[in-house]
């Protein structure tokens, strides 16, 4: 049984560290923060290089795509210039711009310092000159004209101190309102198409509304970390699915019902969710420059007959991937976004999110997310301080067992079945789980993939420091090394504190072996989990020096179990009860005095009394020299017990 808890517990190691080591050799799709030129948003002028882009109607080229897909388009660029572009800087959270070059959102700059340090600095749509659009830009798909020119220039309006901006395009054809409804506070944008014909429209025109991404393909990987990069993102169905843009070689379709479509990040999300899902699709295209696509929005047939008016509403996200922003935006929206989908933690998730609130709380208290992440340690330790208390106490009786456990084994060496069985029935005797001592590593292992995940998704800990200068970001590993070291040693240490309780080879496993694949494993950790494990390594290790020197508790299990292990004879369970249950001192005092001889001549004379009893109702024979002795056994006893009396 000890054995198989041993076994228990380092094949839960190699598990956990077969899993980091899986996402270090084969990591998730996520991605880089946003090297220079990467980031959402490139304007019109893809429709230019685009195998299918969302443009003017045409025959698509040959070999382009799938039947039916929207055709090549061309696009002027102009040069942008201040009188071009509506910008709103009135915002705590980000600086907003707007240009007349499709009515397009071309500037959603994050102004938190944490997003400051990228090459972007937090600007999360890329439209950079001489390209003349970025997010959201309008057309449509399977219309039998061109309906919206290339370049065509839009009218915008914005009052002050609002936050409503609205871009019209009107020609003989027809006449299309963009208006924007801004939540910078909650990283939301609210976008109302209205389209109006002004005559019939021939063909089966669709309203498509799209943006930009790029992700440089040389930024993607860095050797040792998880990649993080932008990627193709479509919820449809209830089912998401990812295409990086560097790996995007060919379109990418889904339809039926869609809740949102975008580009993602692990951190960041750029997406729209249309508040009527049903009869959507979304699409994604490559351009021929490696990490350029267009995705889009694409709403059912419209009948778009003169004088009809019809209004398309599409909700969007543009921020980092706050859990509480993303749950939020249902609410601001009126309707299920499914945005917070966006996050996932794995299978964890319900241990994942409220570790992650908590975490939350403390930052709010101390304002750093490396004492927010100790603070947090300190608190799961002590809601498993009395499991790991209980299974400290089993150990050391363990330890106390070892001589009797290791007679066992010589005595049935050729024998597992037995051997077993006799340990078995000696740990039932003294009340050890040998399981015990794998619990506390069983109840910290799934906290520790939780906080993983919380870490490889949460826009709330994205480029959280700890010390400037050293941890600058604790969703990256510590970049010297401190970390990972000192959690080898004070694994070590902990291992040398812990009463042993196995064999050599077992006692060199743990001692040696584990704190050298944690060591290992945890040059590859986030930061903020080598924190977290290196603080509980420490708070467990100054649990077992209380233990050893102050719990009283473990010092009679201890003792007991000695006492236990040296002093019963085998088969002689009434006794080892006894001796069990006698306090520590009364054991010494009986050792000094010769009177636990005579109690012992007392118990084997009673025995013999007992036989003499079952001899006078018995004709059975006695040897005729034993009666002498018997008798004078009884004198001495009757004596004693009247000397007491």
């Amino acid at each position: 049984m000890e054995d198989q808890g041993k076994r228990l517990l380092i094949a839960v190691v190699a598990a956990m560290g077969i899993f980091f080591l899986w996402q270090v050799i084969f990591p998730p799709k996520k991605e880089e923060p946003p090297a220079a030129g990467s980031g959402t948003g490139s304007g019109s002028a893809l429709v230019q290089q685009s195998a299918n882009p969302i443009g003017k109607a045409a025959t698509p080229a040959a070999g382009a795509g799938p039947s039916g897909a929207p055709g090549a388009a061309t696009a002027e660029t102009h040069k942008r210039a201040a009188d071009d572009e509506i910008a709103i800087d009135d915002y705590a959270q980000m600086r907003i711009a707007f240009s007349k070059w499709g009515g397009d959102l071309v500037s959603w700059q994050l102004k938190d310092e944490r997003y400051l340090t990228t090459s972007e600095r937090g600007e999360l749509i890329s439209a950079p000159p001489p390209l003349s659009s970025g997010a959201f830009d309008v057309n449509f798909v399977g219309a039998s004209e061109e309906l919206i020119p290339s370049g065509a220039a839009w009218t915008g309006a914005h009052a002050k101190g609002t936050n409503v901006v609205t871009y019209v395009f009107e020609s003989d054809k027809l006449k299309l309102t963009k208006t924007f409804t801004l939540y910078p506070q909650d990283y939301l944008i609210k976008l109302d198409v209205s389209i109006e014909p002004k005559v019939t429209i021939a063909g089966q025109p669709q309203l498509a509304i799209s943006s930009f991404g790029y992700q440089d393909p040389a930024a993607v990987v860095k050797a040792g970390r998880t990649t993080r990069q932008w990627s193709f993102a479509c919820l449809a169905n209830g089912d998401e699915e990812e295409a990086p843009l560097a790996e995007m070689h060919e379109p990418k379709r889904n339809g039926g019902s869609v809740q949102w479509t975008g580009i993602s990040h692990p951190y960041f999300l750029l997406a729209m969710a249309p508040t009527e899902p049903n009869g959507m699709n979304c699409q994604a295209y490559p351009s021929a420059r490696a990490g350029l696509a267009q995705v889009a929005l694409v709403f059912g047939q419209d009948d778009l007959k003169a004088g009809n008016r019809l209004v398309h509403t599409v909700w969007a996200f543009a921020g980092p991937k706050n859990v509480d922003k993303l749950e939020h935006a249902d609410d601001v929206a009126g309707f299920k976004t499914g945005f917070g989908k966006s996050v996932s933690m794995g299978w964890f998730s319900f241990i994942a999110r409220p570790l992650l609130w908590l975490l939350l709380q403390f930052f709010g208290l101390v304002g750093n997310w490396g004492l927010a992440i100790i603070m947090l340690t300190v608190c799961v330790k002590l809601a498993t301080l009395y499991w790991t208390t209980k299974s400290m106490r089993s150990m050391r009786a363990m330890a106390a067992l070892k001589p009797k456990m290791d007679e066992l084994q010589k005595k049935y060496g050729n024998d597992r079945a037995r051997q077993q069985q006799e340990m078995m029935a000696l740990y039932k005797q003294h009340g050890v789980n040998p399981l015990a001592g794998c619990l506390p590593i069983l109840l910290q292992m799934p906290i520790w993939l939780a906080l993983y995940r919380m870490l490889s998704t949460a826009g709330e800990l994205y480029n959280a420091p700890f010390i400037p200068g050293w941890i600058d970001d604790l969703t990256a590993k510590d970049p010297y090394y401190i970390l990972g070291v000192a959690l080898v040693i004070l694994m070590f240490v902990q291992a040398k504190l812990q009463p042993a309780t196995g064999d050599g080879m077992q006692q060199k496993i743990m001692m040696y072996v584990l704190p050298g694949v944690f060591g290992v494993m945890s040059l590859f950790f986030p930061s903020g989990l080598t924190l977290y494990i290196l603080t509980n390594t420490i708070l467990t290790a100054l649990h077992s020096i209380y233990m050893r020197k102050f719990d009283k508790s473990a010092k009679i299990a201890v003792a007991g179990g000695a006492a236990a292990a040296v002093a019963v004879p085998a088969g002689a369970k009434r006794v080892a009860a006894e001796v069990r249950d006698v306090p520590k001192a009364k054991v010494v005092e009986r050792a000094k005095s010769p009177e636990p001889d005579e109690d012992a001549d007392d118990a084997s004379d009673d025995d013999d009394a007992s036989d003499d009893d079952g001899g006078d109702d018995e004709p059975a024979q006695k040897p005729a020299g034993k009666q002498p002795q018997k008798n004078a056994n009884r004198q001495r006893r009757g004596k004693r017990r009247g000397g007491r009396n």
